[in-house]
């Protein structure tokens, strides 16, 4: 019995302590970045686990940075050798396994129209909160071909302050027939604490806003969501410049059946809109992640008339 009791303690005693994504996550941002920020250059963003495991982004495919479970074996490790901090290196070679600080949501905006004098589209994206760091990675796919075209981030860990903020974002042009649409693929995260994305609204048009156009949607939100009771019901808004057709739908984050639609015609210019939902006898409707998306089609040619996305989480 005591040598079996022996075997089995030095058994737990082998057994390699289980390393959290959080942990290697802190590691990456004071060890790594700090020499090597996420490089563009080579199209490889570490700030992230989806951006880890994506790899690095050149002629339109992916290519694996590291292979779970072997850091030998990883292309990214074997480059840098004996640089790579041991904590790294330990999660890899235990599989490089997520954990709930691991998660990016994603929103998703179709039928954004590119064309050759401008061969991308600008995205403003508002934090709910001052304050609030936001790490955020956008796929543009060619709709016609369903292949990925260009691939950026354009802030990592920056604090939004609860301001509008925007950013170009280029489309190569050899890498798909012009003129033509693209999907505008957008992973969030933010912090330790997930939960502070509620409400984080994303903007896509094809030039720049200017500012004072931008502050006229300050109000562009939803109504918070409180844990303790919750809510019955939201309301949507949206500031319109031209007459406009526009169309809400909601999802669940991932995909899936809408849980709610709303369509209009011929909206007045220079008005706030504001759509109410009342999400009370929508048994489909549970606690979790949503998406909201406006898509809106101006009637003035010379007024475009951007499509909005919103991240929210309802709580039942």
């Amino acid at each position: 019995m005591r040598s079996a009791l022996l075997l089995c303690a030095s058994t737990l005693a082998a057994q390699p302590r289980l390393i959290s994504y959080r942990e290697v996550a802190t590691v990456i941002a004071a060890e790594c970045e700090r020499c090597h920020r996420p490089r563009k250059e080579i199209g490889f963003f570490p700030g992230s686990y989806g951006g880890l495991m994506d790899g690095t982004f050149g002629g339109g495919r992916f290519r694996p940075a590291l292979v779970p479970g072997s850091t030998d074996h990883s292309p990214l490790f074997r480059i840098h050798q004996d640089r790579v901090p041991q904590l790294v290196r330990a999660w890899i070679d235990a599989g490089a396994k997520p954990d709930e600080t691991a998660r990016e949501h994603r929103l998703d905006i179709d039928g954004v129209p590119v064309d050759n004098a401008r061969s991308g589209f600008w995205l403003s994206c508002r934090a709910p909160k001052d304050g609030q760091n936001i790490t955020l990675r956008v796929k543009v796919i060619d709709e016609a071909t369903g292949n990925i075209v260009a691939y950026d981030w354009p802030t990592s860990s920056r604090d939004l302050n609860g301001r509008w903020n925007q950013w170009r974002i280029a489309i190569p042009k050899s890498s798909m027939k012009l003129p033509g649409a693209v999907s505008v693929r957008l992973h969030v995260s933010g912090g330790q604490d997930e939960r502070e994305l509620d409400g984080v609204i994303f903007v896509v048009e094809p030039k720049q806003t200017p500012d004072d156009e931008l502050l006229k949607q300050k109000d562009l939100r939803t109504d918070p969501q409180p844990v303790v009771p919750p809510r019955q019901n939201m309301t949507f808004r949206y500031v319109l410049r031209a007459p406009s057709d526009v169309s809400l739908s909601v999802r669940p984050e991932g995909g899936g059946a809408p849980v709610f639609r709303w369509s209009d015609r011929d909206l007045p210019a220079r008005r706030v809109l504001e759509t109410p939902w009342d999400f009370h006898a929508a048994p489909a409707v549970k606690t979790g992640w949503y998406t909201a998306r406006f898509q809106c089609n101006s009637r003035n040619p010379a007024v475009f008339q951007p499509d909005m996305a919103i991240l929210f989480r309802i709580v039942r």
